[in-house]
């Protein structure tokens, strides 16, 4: 059987959207072969055919310019799986419909467009799912022994190829097991293979689903690495300035010493050595923050990574730490904290040192 309708079936919908395309095209010959049988008919020795077959024709075409106009209709607006399909429902209970008619003033099961309801079967089959097939080969069934009854029993007049000749008889009790076997095998054979190419094309479009997420996934991924890279990049520049600031003052403030332009021992000597001390300190701060960083990149499990991280108690912990600096330069630093920033997962002194 066909899978079921899901969305993976809406893959399909431009392709039915094809085949009914065709299916219109194509009635348009069984359209002319019926005008055609009602008017060469009555010279071949059937007069049932006449005018019968013509208004058969005639109802098929106006159906077949129905169908055309709403598929033409449909080709300009989306055309969802669900609406092509009872397009194509109503068009194949319609031709049989129509064969059941156009048998009936044929021969009945005598008929040679006994044929086509197989031809219909198979193309049924290819383009609706299995079991609604089941259905129309059963319902079609059907129709043709009521229509063997009725002629049987005289209610409707038998319309025989011959006209020497009447109803079968007892051949026709076995026409019409064959008839109805033809139907159920030509589906079930049908669908035995087109079942398979359908499952393929579902298995084809869930692989291409997945590949399409995966792309997606490694475009946000690719995507994220370089951001890091860039804010990887900006801290670089940012710890070089940080380094070069300290070692630029720590030399000039050598240079000054060893020049012998201010004495060591001196109050003024005592404050470069302590300035060049606190700016050693400063350097000292970066590289262990860029070994933290080399420690981040290595993983979790290497790095202190703890969970809800208190911004707010971090920030009045750095500012703690600067009060003592800021008092002996006469700063006076004001926290000032709107609402409170919780951090699910973090480094506390890395967010220490990025602040």
């Amino acid at each position: 059987m066909k899978p079921e309708t899901t969305k993976a079936d809406y893959l399909f919908a431009d392709e039915l959207f094809g085949r009914l395309v065709w299916f219109v095209r194509l009635r348009w010959v069984a359209v002319a072969g019926l005008v055609a049988a009602s008017l060469i008919g009555p010279f071949l020795g059937l007069p049932g055919v006449w005018p019968a077959l013509l208004v058969v024709g005639s109802c098929v075409a106006a159906l077949n310019i129905f169908f055309a106009n709403h598929l033409g209709w449909r080709s300009r607006r989306d055309r969802p799986y669900e609406n092509l399909r009872s397009c194509a429902v109503r068009q194949i209970v319609a031709d049989l419909a129509a064969l059941v008619v156009t048998a009936h003033f044929t021969g009945g099961l005598q008929s040679p467009a006994l044929f086509f309801f197989a031809f219909h079967m198979a193309i049924g089959t290819i383009i609706l799912p299995t079991r609604t097939m089941y259905i129309v080969a059963a319902c079609t069934s059907g129709a043709m022994f009521a229509v063997y009854i009725l002629e049987l029993t005289g209610v409707l007049a038998f319309h025989p190829l011959d006209p020497h000749r009447g109803m079968c008889g007892a051949a026709c009790q076995f026409n019409m097991p064959a008839f109805i076997f033809a139907l159920v095998g030509v589906v079930a054979l049908t669908d035995s293979v087109t079942s398979r190419f359908k499952k393929r094309n579902v298995k084809l479009w869930e692989t291409t689903q997945e590949l399409r997420q995966s792309t997606g996934e490694l475009q946000r991924t690719l995507e994220q690495v370089e951001t890091v890279e860039q804010r990887k990049s900006h801290y670089m520049r940012i710890s070089a300035h940080q380094l070069r600031s300290p070692l630029a003052t720590v030399r000039t403030s050598l240079q000054v010493l060893t020049e012998g332009f201010v004495e060591p021992g001196t109050d003024r000597g005592r404050k470069l050595l302590d300035g060049a001390l606190e700016r050693v300190d400063d350097l000292l701060v970066t590289v262990n923050g860029l070994l933290d960083l080399a420690k981040i990149r290595e993983g979790r499990a290497r790095a202190p990574w703890i969970r809800e991280v208190n911004v707010n108690q971090l920030l009045a912990d750095i500012l703690d730490a600067l009060q003592p600096l800021a008092a002996a330069r006469d700063i006076r630093l004001v926290p000032e904290f709107e609402g409170v920033v919780i951090l699910d997962w973090g480094v506390p002194p890395d967010l220490i040192y990025a602040f």
